[in-house]
């Protein structure tokens, strides 16, 4: 397989571990989403995971 690159800026896309916080608005609860992903080591915030599903900021 060939090295996955970025999308958004085309700099090469490295595999780490990624969190995701997220706080429910209503009961002020927060969640805590740890996976795998193809991360950019860049500045455009890109990572998709590796289970599926992509995510930009």
């Amino acid at each position: 397989m060939g090295e996955s690159r970025c999308p958004m800026c085309g700099l090469p896309l490295i595999e780490d571990a990624w969190e995701v916080f997220e706080e429910n608005d209503k009961d002020g609860s927060i969640l805590l989403d740890s996976f795998s992903a193809l991360v950019c080591p860049g500045e455009c915030g890109y990572y998709v995971r590796l289970s599926g599903g992509t995510h930009e900021d």
